[in-house]
């Protein structure tokens, strides 16, 4: 063999050595990207899941905040479909009911109703009707339930509570499978499943088994159980789901007080996203140099087809959140119309003792507004819908001047002093409308947390292509527990101080996703009673 002959030979050697190596890269790092999106994805599915919970639990506060107990309660809780619709006495009584579980844990108070999940032994339905405790039954045998509830005190003392039992609730879990997933199947299974725990066990579910039956009663891996139910921590992760490979996401669900007592869980085939793969990859074996430049294409193919994929799937839910903020404002401006007249008198004095529960529906309807608006302002942000007018020289400190007198009424009302201290101009690149989000936010949550009298001090300044945005208040402050959970949606620190406030649980998530169009990120440190410092920096790409 003559030399030329033995350096193509090694060169033929080179490349395909080459060719191996590469393609076995390419399919390792097309499963990592494919892994990494699906995580992506599920973290993204899973807060959508959320939303439609806290949206089923403002549906329960808007009744026991605005129901007269004295009405016809069994057909209004069959109209409305719940299993729970009751009065009971403060102390619980009667025992070996849903409604009497709540009383004697969470009452809430004649202004301001719990809400949330309530654990259930299966004492706490031994006199419900017959067919509710059969849905607790598990294997036949009673088993600890979980309830989505929320709950008023009366001004008699006694306890108004509506609820849903969260065992079997088919409609729920298929409410966001339908959103989420559909009923699509790949190879017999489903692509994408939802589940309710209770503890370890699966209470409410879409998940299938292998004879296609519901998996109602199965349990979860100890891994993931220590893991959610005992570290109190999210697990995300390839997870072995009756017998088939889901990349899954497992949520703690916590009882108003904070303990955990169950998990809310969203997964999606794996097998589906690892054959795409395999095929992608595939493609390009049809030559040595055809594959060489292929691979990097094929490696672009499933990063571009996973983007669209996850565009998409948020189009859906900013168009299905859209639709339904349309749908909803005509019924409330009606609501609201009426209710105005009503406090304005306009038709006639209204009945003593019927002006506050005027006031406070008016009160609700403001907060419904607030929510359907600040859920559209963040699924436009996750969708990419949202439309920005960035301009050089938008003054932030002006800006927080215009917060500072939208704030102001509240404040001299309950004596807060506002300040602004720092320069006097601070221009940079941004949008009007998001700087105005940024600073009304964090006035409106300095005040509204904050003591009678107390103060609340906005400073900024430059950081060399960055801008820092400070707001201190004097409030009722937070444990490091509450604030390593602040900034996740439908979020509310509850506890006896703050009860009382009305809030969507959307503001400060907002806020993170806002400051992240600028590359910048949000922060925040607290004390109890001491006070809160929230801070928000902003890269300014008009610098330099």
């Amino acid at each position: 063999m003559t030399l030329r002959h033995k350096l193509v030979a090694l060169l033929a050697v080179a490349v395909i050595l080459m060719l191996v190596v590469l393609t076995a890269v390419q399919m390792d790092q097309g499963q990592r990207v494919i892994v990494e999106t699906a995580e992506k994805s599920v973290a993204v599915h899973i807060g959508t899941a959320w939303q439609v919970l806290g949206l089923r639990q403002r549906d329960f506060e808007v009744i026991v905040d605005l129901l007269d107990p004295d009405e016809d309660l069994e057909r209004i809780r069959a109209e409305l479909e719940l299993d729970v619709l009751a009065v009971v006495s403060a102390d619980g009584s009667p025992a070996g009911t849903v409604a009497g579980a709540v009383a004697r844990r969470f009452p809430g108070t004649t202004e301001e109703p719990a809400s949330g999940f309530v654990g259930l032994d299966p004492a706490d339905l031994a006199t419900e009707p017959a067919a509710l405790g059969e849905r607790t039954l598990m294997d036949g045998e009673p088993a600890p339930a979980m309830a989505l509830f929320a709950s008023r005190t009366l001004a008699d003392g006694r306890v108004l509570v509506a609820a849903q039992v969260l065992s079997r609730s088919d409609g729920l879990v298929w409410r966001i499978q339908e959103g989420l997933f559909g009923d699509e199947f790949y190879g017999g299974v489903r692509t994408g499943t939802v589940t309710i725990f209770t503890g370890t066990q699966r209470t409410s579910t879409t998940v299938l088994k292998g004879d296609h039956t519901s998996a109602v009663g199965t349990h979860v891996s100890a891994e993931v159980a220590r893991r959610v139910l005992v570290d109190e921590e999210s697990w995300i992760g390839p997870a072995v789901v009756v017998g088939e490979r889901y990349l899954s996401r497992y949520d703690p669900i916590r009882e108003p007080d904070g303990r955990v007592i169950g998990m809310l869980y969203i997964g999606e085939l794996e097998s589906r996203l690892l054959d795409r793969k395999h095929r992608t990859v595939l493609l390009g074996v049809g030559s040595i140099a055809g594959v060489l430049m292929l691979v990097g294409l094929a490696g672009a193919i499933i990063i571009g087809r996973e983007r669209r994929a996850e565009a998409q799937r948020r189009r859906v839910r900013f168009e299905f959140l859209r639709v339904l903020g349309h749908e909803l404002k005509a019924p409330i401006n009606a609501v609201e119309g009426y209710l105005q007249l009503l406090e304005e008198e306009t038709l006639g004095p209204i009945p003593d003792g019927y002006g506050k529960m005027v006031h406070r529906s008016v009160k609700r309807i403001e907060q419904m507004r607030q929510l359907i608006a600040e859920l559209l302002d963040l699924t436009r942000i996750e969708a990419g819908e949202k439309r920005r007018q960035l301009k050089a020289g938008e003054d932030l400190v002006a800006v927080l001047h215009e917060s500072v007198g939208t704030v102001k009424p509240e404040a001299d009302a309950r004596g807060i002093t506002v300040t602004v201290e720092g320069p006097d101009t601070l221009p940079m690149r941004a949008d009007h409308g998001e700087l105005t989000i940024i600073c009304n936010n964090l006035l409106t949550n300095a005040v509204k947390y904050n003591r009678d009298g107390g103060s609340v001090t906005a400073s900024s300044r430059r950081d060399g292509d960055r801008v820092v945005l400070a707001v201190s208040d004097t409030g009722i402050g937070m444990t490091p527990e509450e604030t390593a959970r602040l900034f996740g949606e439908f979020v509310r620190i509850k506890n006896d101080k703050t009860r009382h406030i009305l809030g969507s649980g959307l503001g400060l998530n907002i806020l993170r996703k806002m400051a992240a169009l600028y590359g910048g990120d949000v922060r925040v440190e607290s004390e109890v009673e001491v006070g809160s410092t929230f801070t928000v920096t902003l890269v300014d790409t008009g610098r330099g």
